[in-house]
């Protein structure tokens, strides 16, 4: 069975559960549909921490003609169960590894530092049963998250996405795994991005940050457990709410 279909509540889960139970239940019912963008982070994501598994996961079309053309339907069908990478694309995950090798930061991380990749990880907390599925784990006790993006600089990724997309969070839910037995793994993300020259940025996430999502996940997970009781998967509050403006000028 595939992770995705295996029992527990994931940190994506929890983070469509953090904006309203019926956006929790919606997203379970309507997976999202991968960009372009999503699929190539994938291929990219394979190729650096599953490079065994790629060739059976993957093939290259190198002709001219377009997705709509005939030449690459033939492609397409002569290679069943497998996603299509253009051979401009598989170019640019040969050098966005390329770029990790040279960095000696992202190097360790990803690919000498022991540890085990695509760990997946099964447990209860507060009743409730969960999972995750890690980039990699280092033996020295760090999770090692690979993220591709348009732009990995300081501003973007921790003005933005480190909040929007709750990445405090989904630490939060994998180190609580850790914690169950006495563990604080420390969390870091490794930023490449998917354009040349596919520059890397490396982030550690601070402990202080992550024990506030602690307590947010707490909560959530008390929500979940209700609404699984009461089968109510509620949107936002019932309740008018008063907006105020911090700052007119």
């Amino acid at each position: 069975m595939h992770y995705r279909d295996k029992p527990g509540l994931s940190g994506t889960q929890l983070v469509q559960l953090a904006k309203s139970p019926a956006h929790y239940q919606y997203y379970i019912k309507n997976p999202i549909e991968p960009t372009p963008a999503m699929e190539f982070g994938t291929a990219a994501h394979t190729m650096v921490l599953e490079p065994e598994t790629f060739k059976d996961r993957y093939a290259v079309f190198s002709g001219e003609g377009t997705r709509a053309s005939k030449e690459y339907k033939e492609f397409l069908a002569q290679n069943p169960n497998k996603s299509i990478l253009k051979l401009n694309e598989m170019d640019r995950i040969l050098d966005m590894v390329t770029a990790i090798e040279n960095h000696t930061l992202a190097r360790e991380l990803l690919l000498h530092s022991p540890g085990k990749n695509e760990l997946e990880l099964y447990w209860n907390d507060r009743s409730v049963p969960c999972k995750g599925k890690l980039d990699r784990y280092l033996d020295s006790n760090v999770i090692v998250d690979y993220k591709t993006a348009y732009d990995a600089s300081p501003e973007a990724f921790n003005h933005w996405k480190a909040k929007n997309l709750g990445y405090y969070l989904q630490a939060a839910h994998y180190q609580a795994y850790f914690m169950q037995q006495h563990m604080a793994p420390a969390f870091v993300f490794v930023v490449q991005e998917t354009e040349a020259p596919f520059a890397i940025q490396v982030y550690e996430l601070d402990q202080t940050s992550i024990d506030l999502a602690h307590e947010q996940r707490n909560n959530l997970l008390d929500l979940y457990r209700s609404c699984i009781e009461n089968d109510n998967w509620h949107g936002y509050k019932e309740e008018i709410l008063k907006l105020w403006v911090r700052n007119i000028y």
